[in-house]
């Protein structure tokens, strides 16, 4: 959702003429036609948030709505971006996926078609895919940069692109703000680029997801897999046939949830295609209760995301990206030996990561926010590998190769802690406990303030200036020891509390609203039960998001 305005604001005539001069290069009849109706109708205020300011690279690619213009996705904004990143990186081979939202497979052909206008050599697959499989296949076929459609977890109006070097990993500075510049120059004045220089487009044919699992699927799955019961929702995205494969070469029953199973870029029966957000997780839920399932996934829309409830007495318990990490990362750390290991998280995760690997001798690296950077941390450390890294947007990486986040491969490695410790009577919950006994327990929230309507990301902006200008100097009672401003890495803000709390501000990078993240952190002490410690801390950190939440709104943010 990221944005950058023109360098210099247009009057409401140039702002049309411009608009003009972006219908002729258009190559798109429905977003012509559109434009063309905008143009006719007078509608200063909404050519001006799409023809003043244009998408950039957030944390994860360029994502926005559809629609005409350089601040919303479309043919010609593809075409701007795949024509820049080829006159940039000059990638000889480019492989290029796409989910199934609305347009992807055009904006697919539209990119094959710049890498080929540029020289290049574009290999496109033949259906819509997962972008763990995506990930896997760059490397898998030796590209010099990979494309994936997708706007991920967006709402369905929204399309995306997230771009790939050569060595699988996300787009990193400063090749995002120099292909930036490179697609401005292209916009203004807007061009089609068309340079004809007799470049190839293949479809690719090939057994891909196959490959995928043999790389991610452990050659021997724990024996307790085949007991457990597993209710699936791929939230009507892509990744459904291949998680059931991968629950099938794992040995464990998965129950899917049909009317969310197959691909249908609306997302009829979800208000948002996330399984962070507690409502989307409504029909998994109640198909674990149908089947009597151990645990309920969800994997977003474009797979990249897990998301877990499992059943706590006569409840189902909705985990936090933070849980699912320190689960995640424990069990890796455990299973895994010798030197070399790295373990990373970004900077608003919990902190309980660093402790954990700390106790086993690991090196911890906190990174920007941003998979692109937890999927780096280990490459400039020579003889290193990065065992396990996640973000609390529900990403995780559990495997070397697939050099992003993975929805999939994280489900697995779930599901082997899951038998692990019922085969010794015990449950994901009881970890939990016996690792908040040794390390004490740590709790987050995440706070969203979403931002509605035109101009959304310079409002998010404005707040972010406004607590800068006058920080608080403390939180629910609580004196703020640190402040901590990122503003030359990133736009976040941390505020240490001298109880070891943390508050943590940043606006989203895919979507129109300001996060905060909350982690309050308290020992258990001899005598005292998890239990207790846990609902105390979970108490005051309710109390601290919600101090947080009236801190915002008096910065303008509500």
């Amino acid at each position: 959702m990221s944005r950058l305005p023109h360098n210099k604001p247009r009057s409401p005539d140039e702002t049309a003429a411009y608009a003009r001069a972006w219908l002729r290069a258009d190559p798109d009849p429905t977003t012509r036609l559109e434009l063309a109706g905008l143009l006719g109708s007078g509608h200063d205020a909404e050519l001006d948030d799409r023809f003043n300011s244009r998408i950039v690279f957030g944390t994860s690619g360029l994502r926005g709505p559809r629609g005409a213009g350089p601040n919303r996705m479309n043919r010609l904004v593809i075409a701007h971006a795949v024509t820049a990143i080829m006159r940039h990186l000059s990638p000889p081979t480019v492989v290029i996926g796409y989910d199934a939202r609305h347009q992807a497979r055009d904006y697919a052909n539209e990119a094959a078609a710049m890498v080929a206008d540029q020289g290049g050599l574009a290999l496109v697959m033949p259906e819509p895919l997962p972008t763990p499989v995506m990930v896997y296949a760059f490397r898998h076929y030796g590209a010099d940069a990979g494309l994936i459609i997708t706007a991920s977890h967006n709402p369905a109006d929204d399309a995306g692109c997230k771009v790939y070097l050569g060595d699988g990993a996300q787009l990193v500075p400063p090749h995002d703000r120099q292909i930036e510049q490179l697609m401005a120059d292209l916009a203004d004045p807007p061009i089609y680029p068309h340079a004809g220089q007799g470049g190839q487009v293949s479809r690719v044919r090939s057994k891909v997801i196959d490959s995928y699992l043999d790389v991610v699927v452990p050659d021997k799955p724990h024996p307790a897999i085949g007991d457990l019961r597993v209710a699936y929702t791929a939230l009507h995205g892509v990744a459904g046939h291949v998680f059931c494969e991968a629950m099938t070469r794992i040995g464990a029953s998965a129950f899917v949830v049909e009317g969310q199973f197959a691909p249908d870029p609306d997302f009829p029966t979800v208000v948002f295609p996330n399984p962070e957000e507690p409502r989307s997780l409504d029909a998994v839920i109640a198909k674990a209760v149908e089947v009597d399932a151990d645990v309920a996934l969800a994997n977003d829309p474009d797979g990249d995301r897990l998301g877990v409830v499992v059943p706590e007495g006569d409840h189902w318990l909705q985990l936090n990206g933070d849980q699912i990490g320190i689960l995640l990362g424990d069990y890796c750390l455990r299973h895994s030996s010798g030197p070399g290991r790295v373990t990373a998280a970004t900077a608003v995760s919990s902190r309980m990561l660093s402790v954990l690997s700390a106790a086993h001798d690991v090196p911890f690296i906190e990174t920007l926010h941003g998979f692109k950077y937890v999927a780096r941390a280990a490459d400039d450390q020579l003889e290193t590998r990065l065992l396990f890294g996640y973000e609390p947007a529900l990403g995780y990486a559990v495997n070397g190769t697939i050099r992003d986040k993975d929805g999939i491969s994280a489900a697995i490695v779930f599901l082997s802690l899951m038998a692990e410790q019922r085969s010794v009577g015990k449950s994901v919950l009881h970890r939990l406990d016996e690792l908040a006994v040794e390390h004490g327990v740590h709790t987050t929230a995440q706070l969203a303030i979403w931002f509605e309507g035109l101009g959304a990301p310079q409002r998010m902006s404005r707040a972010m200036d406004a607590v800068r200008a006058d920080p608080p100097a403390s939180i629910d009672g609580r004196i703020i020891s640190t402040t901590t401003d990122f503003r030359d890495q990133a736009d976040m803000l941390r505020f240490d509390l001298e109880d070891g709390s943390r508050v943590q501000l940043r606006p989203s990078g895919t979507e129109p609203k300001l996060k905060a993240y909350i982690e309050l952190v308290k020992p258990v002490g001899p005598g005292e039960r998890v239990a207790d410690v846990r609902a105390k801390a979970q108490a005051e950190r309710e109390n601290l998001v919600a101090e947080v939440r009236l801190m915002l709104a008096e910065y303008g943010a509500s």
